[in-house]
């Protein structure tokens, strides 16, 4: 007889254990996706961030030939 009324069998426990660890793999999986997606964001953020300064850089020398 169990003392608090609160308890599970082996076969109950270890089930809720396996059910645990699948969740924990499952979550670990998300985190992997989003790292790898967040880095190709960040990829794409410094590459349109390149694009815009070039512009700016070929725009500013041409407004500099302009003016001689």
């Amino acid at each position: 007889m169990a003392e608090s009324g609160k308890w599970k069998c082996d076969r109950c426990g270890s089930e809720r254990l396996r059910l645990l660890e699948e969740k924990l793999q499952n979550a670990l999986l998300q985190i992997d996706k989003l790292k790898r997606k967040n880095k190709a964001l960040e990829e794409k953020l410094q590459l349109v961030a390149a694009e815009k300064e070039a512009g700016k850089l070929a725009t500013a020398s041409v407004k500099h030939e302009d003016v001689k």
